[in-house]
């Protein structure tokens, strides 16, 4: 028998308070004396904290039972999503304008050119002022209909100098859309480069992309916005994919984050796109060691414009990911410990907006930061929270990465029972692995081998042996990006100076601080 869906609940749950006061006040008939069948349904399934379907049934019975239930889940189904679309047309600018040109084409079939026209002017405005050119084609369209409407006398002088007046040559859009079509692609080369690193296609992939950039016929700063945005985007991106010139990539980012700040109505309908470029000066401004820049860029008051209660959580989870990478490459663990603070306060807030695998990462970022300041329950139990979002078989490094600092994690609680479950546990996940790699047997060879010792001179032979079989297998690309995220061999070390890795990490920050100070004098 097949199970119960509960996606209906799931939908219910993400709902914002002002969304259901929405549905309730514009859904609901009102010349009905009680609340319909599928209000008396949605009232019922928001109360529930799980989805419980038989005590549904139980509740509302004989009005809905288990013949009816189907169809009136549908219905409230439908019925919600016709409501959201509603809600969320209040606040597009895009929707507001669409719905214009729908009204236009109502004026001119029931005849009433002078309405029509003067929505007309207006609405052309409005969409030249967002750069809405698919919505400014279609005013293009319904200006044709209305002069074959018209009878001769009617004058059309001022409406077709609007209609002629184009701030967005044909040109330049369709070089747009070429642009979007090239950022669509280098989206899922991302992807591939981050997830995949035996594709060898994608350095050509990249070249291809690149020639296919329009050539720019005047200066960039005269283009109009989302030309300017898409151009700037794509060359960063594909520049920092090919590992090529990353600091013009660097300034493109910079440029991007400058443009939107002048032009922040757009942060209101398109602020994935902003966290996007975000994203990227976190990619390129780490490396480069820009750590102020990028930690400034986060906190900028601009980003507070960000109001959809969605993005917002994505926004917070990103800049949450992004500090606390910037906080211990720079040993600020002050801040760090802030962050731990910050992030307990607000996990469950964020969890159910979040897609899988930013609620993973953040739970790993955390579990580091606890395990880095000692706190080694907490960092247990992130850790394990994270593993539970490892169901799709996506994220390889993060998997080996999540089995073997769990097992590091116990090791340093020194509770034998717990090490030695634990132990069986993740040797038993990497022994039925099918891609295995060096790295994880000589970590956990070396955890087994060091906990049962009590001659620590012993442990420090087996700490530096490990050391020296990782860096034979330091090309390899898996254990890399594991190490990126955690520096095992960086724990190691501190093992074998018996140091904490806190006070490690400080050392070798401030020398590196020193040299670059040499470096500039």
């Amino acid at each position: 028998m097949k199970p119960v869906s509960d996606a209906l609940w799931h939908f219910i749950k993400h709902l914002s308070s002002g969304e259901k006061l929405f549905l309730r006040r514009n859904y609901i008939g009102l010349s009905t004396i009680k609340d319909p069948l599928y209000i008396l349904l949605f009232d019922a399934i928001d109360k529930q904290p799980v989805y419980n379907e038989a005590d549904i049934l139980k509740k509302l019975a004989p009005e809905i039972n288990s013949q009816n239930i189907a169809f009136q889940k549908h219905y409230l189904y439908q019925q919600i999503c016709n409501a959201l679309v509603q809600y969320e047309s209040r606040k597009n600018e895009d929707a507001a304008i669409f719905n214009q040109i729908q009204l236009i084409q109502i004026f001119r079939r029931k005849g009433m050119l002078d309405e029509a026209k003067n929505l007309w002017r207006k609405t052309m405005i409005r969409a030249r002022q967002a750069e809405a050119q698919a919505l400014i084609i279609m005013l293009r369209n319904e200006f044709e209909r209305m002069l074959l409407w018209s009878d001769g006398k009617a004058g059309y002088d001022e409406l077709n100098t609007l209609f002629k007046d184009n701030i967005v040559t044909y040109n330049e859009y369709a070089e747009v859309i070429v642009m979007r079509d090239i950022y669509a692609e280098v989206l899922m080369l991302k992807r591939n480069a981050h997830f995949d690193w035996a594709d060898t296609s994608i350095p050509h992939r990249i070249e291809a992309l690149l020639r296919l950039l329009p050539t720019l016929k005047k200066n960039l700063a005269d283009y109009f916005f989302w030309y300017r945005h898409y151009y700037r985007l794509c060359k960063a991106t594909l520049l920092y994919l090919s590992n090529k010139n990353l600091p013009e990539a660097y300034q493109y980012v910079l440029d991007i984050i400058a443009d939107w700040k002048q032009h922040g109505d757009y942060l209101k309908t398109d602020s994935e796109k902003f966290m996007d470029v975000l994203s990227m000066l976190n990619y390129l401004g780490t490396p480069l060691n820009m750590f102020k820049a990028v930690e400034t860029a986060f906190n900028d008051p601009f980003n507070d414009k960000i109001t959809d209660p969605i993005l917002q959580a994505e926004f917070e989870a990103l800049k949450y990911l992004t500090l606390n990478k910037l906080f211990h490459k720079m040993a600020r663990y002050k801040e760090v410990a802030d962050l731990i603070v910050y992030f307990k306060n607000r996990h469950d807030k964020w969890e159910n907006k979040l897609n899988i695998e930013t609620n993973r990462d953040m739970y790993i970022s955390c579990s580091i930061s606890c395990f880095v300041l000692e706190n080694y329950d907490d960092a247990l139990f992130f850790i394990k929270r994270g593993l539970l979002y490892f169901k799709d078989n996506t994220r390889i490094e993060r998997v080996s990465l999540a089995q073997l600092f769990l097992l590091l994690i116990v090791y340093n609680m020194n509770n034998i029972k717990l090490f030695e479950a634990q132990y069986r546990s993740t040797y038993n996940y990497f022994y039925k692995k099918k891609n295995k790699h060096p790295f994880e047997k000589i970590i956990i060879q070396c955890l087994h081998g060091t906990f049962y010792l009590r001659n620590y001179a012993e442990k420090v032979k087996e700490f530096n042996k490990a050391l020296t079989l990782l860096e034979q297998h330091k090309d390899n690309e898996v254990q890399k990006k594991v190490f990126s995220m955690f520096n095992f061999p960086r724990w190691l070390t501190s093992r074998v100076e018996r140091v904490s890795y806190q006070q490690l990490v400080r050392m070798i920050v401030a020398e590196q601080t020193q040299a670059r100070e040499q470096e500039q004098q």
